[in-house]
Parts: structure tokens; C-alpha cells; sequence
């Protein structure tokens, strides 16, 4: 993750104009496109354990 090598944007949200730099790379595309889809897993898996709702098949 060369791209961003801190969580400080976390709290300085202006610090994510640097990732248009990397706009372009396909590795960072392809590493954010898998973050992505892990995260909405586990709220589907949240939700469906909190409600009883399945939201992802």
C-alpha cells in the first residue's frame, strides 16, 4: 500500500487528494476494488447477524 502509508487521513480527509496521483494504477484499482467488496462482506454478514436479514447472496 505505497499509496497511502498512514491512517492521519482518517482524521484530515483533504489528505485523499493525494490518491489522484494514483488514479491511474491498476495495482491501487485493483487493491480498492478488493477492499471494497471484503468490507461490504462483513456489513452484509453485520446486518444478517444483527437482523436476521441476508443482504448478500
Amino acid at each position: 500500500m505505497a499509496w497511502n502509508r498512514s491512517l492521519d487521513w482518517i482524521r484530515d480527509v483533504d489528505l485523499l487528494t493525494g490518491l489522484r496521483a494514483y488514479a491511474a494504477d491498476p495495482d491501487l484499482q485493483q487493491e480498492w476494488m478488493i477492499v471494497k467488496k471484503v468490507n461490504k462482506m462483513r456489513l452484509a454478514e453485520y446486518i444478517e447477524a444483527m437482523s436476521g436479514v441476508k443482504v448478500w447472496s
